[in-house]
């Protein structure tokens, strides 16, 4: 499964370089980074663009926005089945993406080798977005949680 670690960044020249060196100093490391920049007046993108030239697999994306249209916009760019997302005032210990991915991965191996019967998306989405929670997200007709509009919070591959 693909993994991505998105983030959306403001003026942060003072904490980048450290939120992505404990992003690349993770134990098990994303296959994508996802940086949306929402219109940095300091040197957060020059910054955030030599961390790309040495690991590639870091991607900025310069636009305008917030921070939930920032989200938005780093899922749509994304190829990834996992998507986690963290700011970049935030340093993330060593073993954080490994904790988030692995149960998940471990679920759908597991699934998969018992040849059980589809997932159900509904296992993966948190407790207030299930269907009946009096907590439940309201969406407009028509918009699945899996929509890019509201992110791939559930897009876990059909197994059927």
């Amino acid at each position: 499964m693909r993994t991505v670690i998105i983030s959306t960044v403001y003026n942060e020249e003072k904490n980048i370089e450290r939120f992505l060196s404990s992003i690349v100093s993770q134990t098990r490391l994303p296959d994508e980074v996802i940086v949306v920049d929402g219109g940095s007046s300091d040197g957060t993108p020059d910054l955030i663009r030599k961390w790309s030239d040495r690991y590639p697999f870091i991607r900025l994306i310069v636009q305008k926005c917030n921070i939930a249209e920032g989200r938005n916009i780093a899922i749509a760019a994304s190829t990834a089945d996992i998507v986690a997302s963290t700011d970049a005032g935030c340093f993330v210990e060593s073993t954080w993406f490994e904790n988030i991915v692995a149960p998940i991965e471990r679920r759908v191996a597991a699934t998969s080798l018992r040849r059980a019967p589809c997932l159900s998306r509904k296992l993966w989405l948190l407790p207030e977005q299930r269907e009946g929670s009096p907590n439940r997200i309201s969406r407009p007709a028509g918009h699945s949680p899996s929509s890019k509009r509201y992110g791939r919070i559930a897009n876990i591959p059909n197994t059927c």
